[in-house]
């Protein structure tokens, strides 16, 4: 019945009533909430097996002195046939370690909003191709010691039939993060990387995503 789960980090400036928090349809609560929708901290989706698998010497920073306090867990359900009385009991469940890990884990999302002012596709046609990009001068807010890529997470709705990310360096293509020529809406997993990518400040890369 699930058919993926989000979890956002919410903006800095996020006030909430820790007594009464936001709960329901999203669309029922989407004013409450739009402070929550934009940065993810994780998901998973059908096809997916474990939502983590990353090197011992990462970890996510909850708590302490991060500066994020509230998360949203969002899960799309898919009940086509609307049957009634169904019941879900997902979630996510943090473990957290004593030992403060090497490297701060996070994710960095790239593409188009699923909306008219990000993807508006003309009707009648065969073929359609959306082309986004994460320019130079969006890299330049990494840290000064740049960021190592792990892994790609691919996901589109059901109109997406190919999806790929790749990085340019000096206005060349030089590799893939992933390349899912045949994507599968119902199959959608996590792509572990072979070997870390390195994104420093050096050489700013163009990220590109379809």
């Amino acid at each position: 019945m699930v058919h993926h789960l989000l979890m956002y980090e919410c903006d800095l400036k996020a006030v909430f009533d820790d007594k009464n928090l936001p709960d329901g349809e999203c669309d029922d609560i989407y004013r409450q909430i739009i402070a929550c929708t934009t940065n993810i901290a994780g998901g998973w989706a059908v096809g997916g097996e474990d939502i983590v698998d990353f090197p011992e010497i990462t970890g996510y920073p909850v708590g302490g002195d991060f500066e994020i306090k509230y998360y949203m867990i969002q899960i799309h359900y898919d009940n086509p046939k609307l049957t009634p009385n169904r019941r879900d009991s997902s979630g996510i469940r943090f473990y957290l370690g004593k030992e403060l890990r090497q490297y701060d884990l996070g994710y960095l999302s790239l593409g188009a909003l699923p909306n008219p002012s990000g993807i508006a596709i003309p009707p009648k046609l065969d073929r359609f191709i959306i082309d986004a990009y994460c320019p130079t001068e969006v890299t330049q807010s990494f840290p000064q010691s740049g960021i190592t890529v792990l892994g790609a997470f691919p996901h589109t709705h059901l109109q997406g039939q190919s999806v790929w990310t790749k990085i340019i360096r000096n206005k060349k293509a030089v590799e893939y993060l992933f390349n899912a020529e045949a994507y599968d809406f119902n199959y959608q997993f996590q792509n572990i990387l072979s070997r870390p990518i390195a994104v420093i400040l050096l050489v700013l890369p163009d990220t590109t995503t379809r």
